[in-house]
């Protein structure tokens, strides 16, 4: 039987004990750090935020998709195509698509990507996601498995204690390479291909994250596989390998990220021993390469003078 948990956490979380707040770092906070630490702490600030259209579409076909795999294991294939397929549709509906996210505003739909253009688009993907995975030989472990856990190689001044790493993974799976167990990590993505996936901090976290018994027995909030499976999970998977798998829901292909060990979690404490020293320092650098300003929720309010149109900067447009 396999775990389902569908809790997210928000961006950075404070929980105060007493007088000291103690920052839990999510997973895909060093995503959004590497994107733009200002529109990282905007986010976090809890500034007007609009839903655009990618991203509502991103949340949809996640759901959709873990609905396809459960029923895939409790019932049978073609079951979990039909129902993977209604659910998207439902919760597509802008009647019911805040059960799962925010609905889109009129202003946040991009270009090509109209509501009636990605309904279609989303029952195509779960067809061709259907496809390619039919034949996977593999054990389903968990899907859209959240966890907290602590960080080792960081440390809270202040609380004089790590810090703390939480996250939510798409698939946790088993497999074997060369007849040896090892823990395969897969992330459903339905935006753009990356790149250097070996060295992409998201599925270090997830693999760091596999290495403390509180993932597999739940602890802070997280109720985990329950002890007695979570010990006997954490127990199998000791000394096992850990590798990523990235689905692109857009060109339908598994790319591999590789194997994580020991240098890879002494680089990750590194990255969020410095995102919580930036955080307690207030330092949210901009943006320097312009890939997330174009449709940046926070264009308007970046820098406290926006973002400038297309069109300034022209001769007698010096206003936009």
């Amino acid at each position: 039987m396999i775990a389902c948990c569908a809790m997210r956490l928000s961006v950075v979380s404070f929980f105060m004990r007493g007088r000291v707040s103690k920052t839990i770092i999510h997973q895909s906070d060093i995503s959004a750090w590497i994107r733009c630490p200002a529109e990282f702490n905007f986010a976090r600030q809890g500034l007007p935020n609009a839903t655009n259209s990618a991203s509502a579409f991103g949340s949809v076909m996640h759901n959709s998709l873990q609905v396809f795999e459960r029923v895939r294991i409790a019932e049978n294939f073609d079951s979990a195509v039909k129902k993977a397929i209604e659910t998207f549709r439902y919760y597509w509906n802008p009647v019911n698509i805040e059960a799962i996210c925010d609905p889109v505003p009129p202003n946040g739909w991009l270009p090509r990507q109209g509501y009636s253009e990605l309904l279609n688009r989303g029952i195509d993907s779960i067809r061709k996601y259907a496809d390619l995975v039919k034949f996977d030989d593999i054990e389903m472990l968990a899907t859209e498995f959240s966890f907290i856990v602590n960080i080792p190689g960081t440390w809270d001044e202040q609380l004089q204690e790590p810090h703390k790493l939480a996250g939510s993974i798409d698939q946790l799976t088993a497999g074997h390479y060369n007849r040896k167990l090892f823990l395969h990590i897969r992330d459903l993505k339905t935006g753009k291909e990356y790149v250097h996936l070996r060295q992409n901090m998201q599925f270090t976290a997830y693999s760091l994250a596999t290495l403390d018994p509180e993932f597999w027995t739940g602890g802070e909030m997280e109720d985990g596989f329950g002890y007695d499976r979570g010990m006997e999970l954490y127990e199998r998977f000791s000394g096992a390998g850990r590798r990523g798998t990235w689905i692109n829901l857009k060109t339908f292909k598994m790319q591999d990220a590789g194997w994580r060990g020991p240098k890879d979690y002494t680089r990750f404490a590194i990255a969020c021993n410095q995102i919580a020293l930036s955080i307690q320092a207030d330092i949210f650098p901009l943006s320097l390469s312009g890939e997330a300003c174009t449709y940046c929720a926070f264009r308007d309010i970046c820098g406290g003078v926006g973002i400038g149109t297309a069109d300034h900067g022209k001769p007698g447009n010096l206003d936009g």
